[in-house]
């Protein structure tokens, strides 16, 4: 197996491993901003493989709101609870997010697919939070892509009676909701 400048062959060779009673590591890291890209490579990786909550690694990914594909964010145990996260650099300019990334590669991924929550791809990334400005064109681009390849997520509530459209109000991203109009979606003023 090649060297990934330090990786375990054995977090490559058995990426689905459980980590926590509520995931695994791969769902772990495509979350929390950790390197994605050796994970990448995994020939035959499982995209819609679920962890305890239901969520795909697309939908994981959905939630990673620090950082794209080519940046990392945290260093530290799996085990161990971290209550803030470290930024290691700021959100390089033309980093594509996560979830674009396993979209685009590998088959793409399900994303019409939802957790046990309920939340699809949208609920996930219209709450993201992303101070900066090169992330939230990124998540712009991504919220278009997903609403003009599956418009009806935008009108499937999650379990809470939410559909994406009142998270991204509830929660006032007005990019989330500029997004959604730019991709051809009509909404309801609140």
């Amino acid at each position: 197996m090649p060297s990934h400048n330090g990786w375990s062959p054995l977090s490559l060779q058995h990426p689905f491993r459980a980590c926590s009673d509520e995931t695994t590591i791969l769902h772990h890291i495509f979350e929390h901003g950790g390197i994605i890209q050796p994970f990448l490579e995994i020939p035959d990786r499982d995209l819609e493989r679920r962890d305890a909550q239901g969520r795909t690694l697309l939908l994981a990914a959905s939630r990673c709101e620090i950082v794209g594909t080519d940046s990392f964010a945290v260093t530290y145990p799996l085990y161990e609870p971290v209550p803030k996260y470290i930024r290691i650099v700021a959100y390089p300019e033309g980093d594509i997010t996560r979830a674009m990334t396993l979209y685009n590669r590998g088959g793409g991924g399900d994303i019409t697919a939802v957790d046990h929550a309920g939340n699809n791809t949208l609920h996930h990334l219209v709450a993201v939070y992303c101070d900066s400005v090169a992330g939230r064109k990124q998540y712009r681009q991504t919220v278009e892509a997903f609403v003009r390849k599956a418009p009806e997520l935008l009108h499937q509530a999650n379990k809470e009676g939410k559909t994406p459209v009142d998270i991204a109000r509830r929660a006032e991203q007005k990019w989330a909701l500029e997004a959604i109009h730019n991709a051809g979606a009509e909404i309801e003023d609140a």
